[in-house]
């Protein structure tokens, strides 16, 4: 396998490197995906909830791909001539996980039922929107309903992957006829590769540590289709859109595209962003999360791009985690890294808004029967190892390929066998399980709506001599998250919390600005702004304080 295909083959081989009980049939992975929705059917579903909520509901297309397909951004909220603060949330970032765009869709729809019947769902529609993107890369997501199914993450542009003039001639091949794309393993003396020692289903690197021997060479199910001693490095497509937007953005990385941002999809994401302003938080679905393992606070190198979470901020970040995990539990894995270039880090580093990012589902723990096997405390196959564990638990058919001899005309003297996870299955729970998922993640998405900012303002009015009046305003964010995150306010562009006098000609401001700017308003906190105005008894003066991510609030009261 290709140096050159760096993280992006590696989350492909990881993704499917697993070896199985049960031998597959063509129909498996249709079988996995079936009751998960294509493009075609979740665009459907879309446009048939916003004919029967109009007044709650808006679909619009933010752009269209390569293939044509619409990146669908639904609004939800009351009130819509009304800015308010907002939430966006991005489903199918990642194109194996579908099950993310089901949850966005059942949130949607669940929320809008109850919309008018319930008196909390319908108080919350009228504080706060909600930007809803079900699938960002729809035409990577699409390949697990095509002939040839796989765990694809790149989108349909095609690039020359493996700079040798050509684009797309190098992808994957079926080798075993299941109409599926898993992983081989060829005998070679030279190989890093081993079965691994605690399930035999599993393969592992070697550690010569402890006296064990590679006999594999591990890739993806293919063949050199071009002849230059590599196999699958320039498969179909060209960009991971998570791994595209600015912040640690990786040039000349395979997949990450020719510059950050270059893409429609993630271009789409951006300019949508950046054009709505009251936008407070924003959740991705993802296999990276800062949920499951917080974003911690560390000192920045002195004079350098601040790769940490400031420490005013972390806190915030801890507590949202702890409200997830009471929700869905402790998931009991740690999640994988960020990669680089991903929409969550950007959204924190680069737009200056709390940012948070889940996978759609992570199998439960299961205890292995055979207590005489015990996994190391630093075991690098923990996250296959409790899939399979879950799978084998929960008697989960359809799921991965048993390892097959196949003949290939690559390695006519080495045996060569096919086998891994079925295309989908480490993304997506089972479709029986998705109705008790969305149900929890719509829980998660309404608490995270109650804890964004909302402000509100309290004005005294103190007479003093000969027409003069002291007017003192209370600004309070009756919110748990502050107004800004502190690295937003300290990026100068989020807005800030500005707070006016509004009164008539009559009235004179003596002392104190028309207008004041708050860089940062904490939950449950308040700054005092006073003012000192000449003017007449019973004359009134009117203090509005807003914040496009913390809403609107005023008050009118008469000198007195």
């Amino acid at each position: 396998m290709s140096e050159n295909k760096g993280s992006l083959m590696k989350r492909l081989f990881w993704g499917i490197l697993l070896a199985a009980l049960l031998h597959v049939n063509p129909a498996l992975s249709q079988s996995l995906v079936s009751e998960y929705k294509s493009y075609s059917s979740l665009t459907g579903e879309l446009k048939k909830l916003a004919a029967q909520f109009p007044d709650i509901i808006h679909l619009q297309s933010l752009g269209q791909t390569v293939q044509k397909r619409d990146l669908w951004l639904t609004t939800l909220g009351a009130d819509a001539a009304t800015q308010k603060p907002a939430l966006f949330i991005a489903g199918g970032l990642e194109g194996p996980d579908v099950a993310s765009s089901d949850v966005c869709l059942r949130f949607l729809k669940n929320m809008a039922l109850q919309y008018g019947r319930v008196d909390s769902i319908t108080e919350l529609l009228r504080r706060v929107d909600f930007y809803v993107a079900p699938r960002v890369n729809p035409d990577a997501s699409e390949q697990l309903w095509r002939p040839l199914k796989y765990d694809r993450f790149l989108n349909a542009r095609s690039l020359d992957l493996d700079h040798d003039g050509a684009v797309d001639e190098d992808g994957y091949d079926d080798m075993n006829g299941d109409g599926l794309i898993s992983l081989m393993r060829v005998s070679n003396p030279s190989g890093q590769w081993m079965a691994d020692p605690l399930d035999s289903q599993l393969v592992r690197k070697a550690d010569p540590a402890q006296h064990q021997v590679g006999v594999y060479k591990i890739m993806p199910e293919g063949r050199d289709n071009d002849g230059d001693g590599r196999w699958n490095e320039d498969e179909a497509g060209g960009v991971d859109v998570n791994r595209n937007f600015s912040y640690r953005y990786k040039f000349f990385q395979s997949g990450a595209g020719d510059y950050p941002v270059s893409e429609v999809e993630s271009r789409a994401v951006a300019d949508f962003l950046f054009e709505h302003e009251n936008i407070v938080v924003v959740f991705s679905f993802s296999t990276a999360s800062n949920l499951l393992t917080p974003w911690e606070s560390r000192k920045s190198e002195q004079n350098r791009v601040i790769d940490a979470v400031l420490p005013q901020d972390a806190p915030y970040f801890k507590f949202v985690a702890e409200q997830y995990k009471n929700i869905f539990g402790d998931a009991g894995s740690e999640a994988s890294p960020p990669p680089p270039g991903d929409l969550c880090e950007w959204a924190y580093y680069h737009y200056g808004r709390w940012s948070f990012n889940a996978p759609v589902w992570t199998p439960p723990e299961i205890q292995c029967k055979d207590s005489t096997k015990t996994a190391p405390e630093k075991d690098v196959l923990a996250g296959q190892r409790k899939l399979l564990h879950w799978l084998q638990h929960e008697h989960v058919e359809n799921a991965v390929v048993a390892w097959q001899k196949i003949d290939h005309p690559d390695f006519p003297d080495a045996t060569v066998e096919v086998g891994g996870f079925a295309p989908g299955v480490k993304y997506n729970p089972p479709a029986d399980s998705i109705d008790a998922v969305g149900k929890r993640y719509m829980r998660f998405f309404q608490q995270l709506a109650d804890d964004v900012p909302t402000l509100d303002v309290q004005v005294t009015v103190d007479a003093r001599d000969k027409g003069l009046y002291g007017i003192t305003a209370a600004v309070k964010n009756s919110g748990y998250l502050p107004t800004n995150s502190r690295l937003g306010a300290q990026s100068q562009w989020v807005k800030k919390v500005k707070t006016e006098l509004v009164a008539s000609e009559q009235v004179a401001i003596i002392s104190g600005t028309r207008f004041y700017f708050s860089d940062q308003i904490n939950g449950g906190s308040a700054v005092e702004l006073t003012w000192l105005v000449a003017g007449k008894e019973g004359q009134t003066v009117t203090i509005k304080t807003a914040s496009p991510g913390a809403g609107f609030a005023e008050k009118t009261v008469a000198l007195k």
